[in-house]
């Protein structure tokens, strides 16, 4: 009995149209991925910006270089995910929250069978297999198309192979339990629904995939050119500091709905002229008179599912400090509210530097995972390289668009490692394929 499905080199629910204006906002972010990934871009860039196409034609080139397209509803969140995922060293955070010899006890420990692993660093979970299991073990590497293939090593037990991540399914043979070692591939898997089905029928029991999470539902967070946070014993604040002139905030909103917050700071700079704060985004479009005195902001705006980004832009001249920065403005008291209850203020609205990944909700992760052959999922929070756990609430499949929970809404203890000073943990997703879906076909070959 083999079951009989479609083997599409491109995720068929993806779209290749691209809304350029969203895709311009991470314009800089690409190139820099495309220097770092392990794919060869320059003929495809150089020539692109000669004539001065580049920013209308990125996407196509990711498109015809990778095989794969990108439904612009996704965003840059899914650039991001793809991208990362070729970079070996951004890979290996995960272990700052999962050890490896935790990982791979949770693979093995009372299981016999075939195993998987997709990662750049399959090879030290699989190293710490008992060598009997090790036989029956798959290391999937992601690497660019133009480096398919297996590695095979006649003196190592298991298999070894390097392939695209659109393929793996393709080039991964039937295993009891597969691990996803790389987050942004879980990430990918997770934008794009038919890859991970796709994943899901080359799994007889067990996936465990590996998630970043955030223990606050609404963050802030403080792009480049902000200065570190700092206290004055009374206000919390940034400065905005160098010689470029526009600066982000990025509001992640973690939940699947929208929602309705208020905004308020205060802004000053050095500068005894008044100069103007343009600030837009999120539906604002104002400029703000500021200066040595204090002006204050309020203003209420809706936040997607996701990163939503607030822009500053000064229109003034820095004013050099004793340390020779230039210092243009400053955002202090900056308050986040819901219902015009504070939410986020003072050292947890000004902590966070820079978010690496895209942030799905833990309802809609589940609903995935369920849809996609899974009968029960069971996730773990993972702080410190796991020598801190906690078991978040177990779900099981109702039908292919709902489940249940076996504990009603989200663990309070995960939320609460907030305060204990912890903003993100990795959440691995225990998702156990015992029973498959009812519209599932089997057919004699």
């Amino acid at each position: 009995m083999r079951r009989i499905r479609k083997k599409n080199f491109i995720p068929t629910n993806l779209d290749t149209e691209i809304n350029l204006e969203i895709l311009s906002q991470g314009i800089d972010e690409l190139r820099y991925m495309l220097q770092n990934i392990n794919v060869n871009y320059s003929d495809v860039e150089t020539e692109y910006r000669i004539s001065h196409q580049f920013e209308e034609q990125i996407s196509e080139s990711i498109v015809l270089s990778n095989g794969i397209a990108v439904d612009s509803n996704y965003k840059i969140e899914t650039y991001t995910a793809y991208s990362h995922s070729f970079i070996k060293q951004d890979e290996y955070s995960i272990f700052k929250f999962i050890s490896a010899e935790r990982l791979a006890e949770l693979l093995y420990k009372d299981h016999n069978g075939y195993y998987g692993v997709i990662g750049h660093w399959g090879g030290i979970i699989s190293g710490l297999f008992p060598e009997v299991l090790r036989r029956n073990l798959t290391w999937i590497q992601p690497s660019s198309f133009l480096e398919n293939g297996a590695l095979n090593n006649d003196n190592e037990p298991g298999v070894y192979k390097k392939c695209h991540p659109a393929i793996i399914a393709d080039e991964l043979n039937k295993v009891d339990h597969l691990l996803i070692s790389n987050i942004h591939l879980s990430n990918l898997y997770l934008l794009s629904p038919n890859m991970l089905e796709e994943l899901a029928h080359n799994v007889k029991e067990m996936l465990y995939l590996p998630v970043r999470m955030p223990t606050r539902l609404l963050s802030i967070v403080w792009g480049h050119g902000f200065s570190s946070y700092q206290y004055d014993g009374q206000s919390y604040f940034r400065w905005a500091i160098g010689t470029q002139s526009k600066f982000n905030l990025e509001l992640i909103n973690s939940t699947s709905q929208s929602i309705k917050v208020q905004l308020s700071w205060e802004s000053e700079t050095s500068s005894v002229e008044s100069s103007i704060l343009r600030v837009s985004g999120l539906g604002l479009f104002v400029n703000v008179p500021v200066s040595n005195n204090i002006s204050s902001l309020s203003a209420e705006v809706t936040l997607l599912p996701g990163k939503n980004n607030l822009q500053f832009e000064y229109l003034g001249i820095p004013v050099q400090g004793n340390d020779l920065n230039l210092y243009q403005f400053m955002i202090k008291n900056l308050i986040l509210s819901i219902n015009n209850q504070p939410y986020l203020l003072n050292e947890e609205a000004h902590v966070i530097d820079h978010i690496e990944d895209y942030y799905l909700d833990d309802y809609s992760i589940r609903q995935k995972l369920h849809s996609s052959g899974f009968f029960e999922v069971k996730p773990i929070a993972f702080i410190n390289s796991g020598y801190f756990s906690v078991p978040l609430p177990t779900s099981r499949y109702l039908h292919r668009d709902s489940f249940v929970q076996l504990k009603d809404g989200c663990s309070e203890e995960f939320y609460n490692l907030a305060n204990q000073g912890i903003y993100s943990a990795v959440v691995l997703y225990c998702a156990n394929r015992s029973t498959r879906l009812e519209d599932e076909v089997s057919t004699d070959v």
